[in-house]
């Protein structure tokens, strides 16, 4: 009985959600016909307006044009290129060209003003005389071609008109005097609105002349015209939102429907959300916070729930309970695992060193060279004091840089001349977050064995760099190498060549390659290269801007 009467109410939602739907679908496409409608009408009449505002424009610069063009083959001006300077025929031309240019230009409406400009003698006056502002434009006389240009710095579009070899007729038109007209138009509609000229007639740089300066909103409709003439696109934008307000009656109207909807489902809506939904959000957020790794609590539904998600809620409690016995289980059998390997390195470390370096110290005691045994003393210091304080989990590439130079450095004080040493990084990879002691078995390895001739000059380049996503340690030699079934990827399952079951050899390689695996999973991989010149064996991490103190939680280093 219960399930029938679960079921029939069941039935009973979604008849009311189904009904609610089509309505208000019915209503919304409605509206979005009769908005759409207005739309197209309003942009189809400002579309109209701008459109009559460039031809106005386009007739105003072609009128200008004209102008300028029939002054480039006025003969007075001509003969003013070519008459020589300080003379009476000179000034009496120019006196004529000053005068008939100066009683005919205002017929130009588009014209701000007129330069005549001589190059032979650097002399200029403009017309009106009241406008003489644009000199500095004169400077790039040697570079112009007969078409408008604009001035950034004094907004000012300008055209040049060359007459013989000398002299030039510039006309300019502030571009205020094109704004203005626009911003009339826009402001006058409750519109947006912005000119932009692209250099070169659409070819160059675009430049933006103004704007309104609104940010377009979702749904604005953007009506551009361009003249192409002069490079030039003028945009008007027209906000969704002023059709909104013209239809408020239709909106109230609507808005009164949702209403009376929403109360007619709201106790169906309370309902579901108390015995379904909100047992199923507490389900997925337990799921959630599991899969990020966090201590999930068990979750304790509360009120009446639907049986299936109870059961449903039960069981996930036992699974992660279950799981987090495993996981548990596991984490301890890793650390156990890490302890042991940092201590399988630790006692990799050749038990030689610490002799052969005390020999070294006394020997140069002996022999007078304090300085040198106080740096080393200093190295060795720092060498063991990384080493006996081992005990974290990661450690920065800056300090694990650090402890590989010490060793280092004390073996090129105990073969001067012989070792050719560096030990480079990227700035960018101090605070990677590495396994200690990652790096020092492949130096110590490379001396031990790529050095094994002492009378050969010896080349040990330690390095970190960023290669695309990849972070590339790096410790290549100049010594004898591998052989080629060593080289390439280092997979710890492959039987190598010469490697004995016990284990004794190749463990240095085999630890890293196994610390590597791991810390960085399948980001994390070690690679064997001989070039014909040199032993490389890297370190790839990719992804490893993750392992960057900063962006994880590891606060405590060594």
């Amino acid at each position: 009985m219960n399930k029938r009467r679960r079921s029939f109410r069941f039935r009973i939602v979604l008849g009311m959600l189904g009904v609610a739907a089509i309505y208000l679908i019915l209503l919304s496409a409605l509206f979005f016909h009769m908005f759409s409608s207005m739309e197209k009408e309003m942009v189809n009449s400002y579309r109209n307006m701008l459109s009559m505002y460039v031809a106005q424009l386009r007739a105003q610069f072609d009128n200008a044009n004209t102008y300028m063009n029939n002054l480039a083959a006025d003969f007075d001006i001509n003969m003013l290129s070519i008459q020589e300077e300080d003379t009476d025929e000179y000034l009496l031309t120019k006196f004529r060209v000053y005068r008939n240019i100066r009683a005919n230009y205002v017929t130009i409406d588009l014209l701000d003003s007129l330069y005549l400009y001589d190059e032979r003698n650097g002399e200029i006056f403009g017309i009106p005389d009241d406008k003489g502002h644009y000199e500095e434009v004169l400077e790039q006389a040697r570079t112009w071609e007969n078409r408008w240009y604009l001035d950034q710095e004094q907004n000012v579009f300008y055209r040049p008109c060359k007459i013989g070899n000398n002299v030039w007729v510039i006309g300019f038109v502030p571009t205020e005097q094109i704004l203005s007209q626009m911003r009339q138009i826009a402001v006058g509609n409750g519109l947006g609105w912005s000119v932009t000229w692209q250099e070169s007639g659409g070819q160059g740089d675009s430049y933006v002349l103004g704007a309104d300066g609104q940010e377009m909103g979702w749904g604005d409709a953007v009506i551009a015209e361009r003249y192409e003439g002069m490079g030039m696109e003028f945009c008007l934008v027209m906000h969704t939102g002023d059709v909104w307000k013209q239809n408020v009656w239709f909106l109230s109207f609507l808005a009164g429907t949702v209403l009376l909807a929403a109360a007619a489902l709201l106790w169906v809506m309370r309902e579901t959300r108390r015995r379904f939904l909100a047992p199923l959000n507490l389900l997925m957020k337990g799921m959630q916070e599991f899969a990020d790794g966090s201590s999930a609590e068990p979750i304790r539904g509360e009120g009446e729930i639907e049986p299936e998600l109870e059961k449903a809620i039960h069981i996930f409690n036992y699974m992660v309970y279950q799981i987090e016995n495993h996981r548990f289980l596991i984490y301890e059998q890793k650390l156990e695992k890490q302890k042991l390997l940092i201590q399988n390195m630790q006692q990799q470390i050749n038990p030689h060193f610490f002799s052969n370096t005390m020999n070294l110290i006394y020997n140069l005691i002996a022999s007078g060279r304090n300085e040198l045994a106080q740096t080393c003393v200093l190295r060795l210091g720092s060498y063991y004091r990384y080493m006996t304080g081992i005990g974290q989990e990661k450690t920065t590439l800056e300090q694990e840089f650090r402890f590989v130079s010490d060793y280092l450095e004390i073996m090129k004080l105990r073969f001067p001349h012989k070792l050719d040493i560096a030990v480079e990084r990227d700035r960018a990879l101090a605070e990677l977050l590495i396994p200690p002691m990652l790096i020092q078995p492949l130096a110590e390895n490379a001396v031990k064995y790529g050095f094994s001739d002492r009378s050969k000059h010896f080349v040990l380049r330690v390095t970190a760099c960023v290669q695309g996503e990849e972070a590339v340690l790096c410790v290549e030699d100049s010594g004898k190498g591998f052989p080629e079934e060593y080289r390439g990827s280092f997979d710890q399952d492959r039987e190598l060549p010469g490697r004995r079951r016990d284990g004794k050899e190749h463990v240095g390689l085999w630890n890293v390659a196994q610390r590597v695996t791991m810390h960085y999973g399948e980001r994390g991989s070690l690679r064997i290269d001989w070039t014909g010149e040199c032993t490389k064996v890297c370190i790839v991490i990719r992804q490893w801007e993750r392992d960057v103190i900063g962006q994880n939680d590891e606060k405590s280093l060594l």
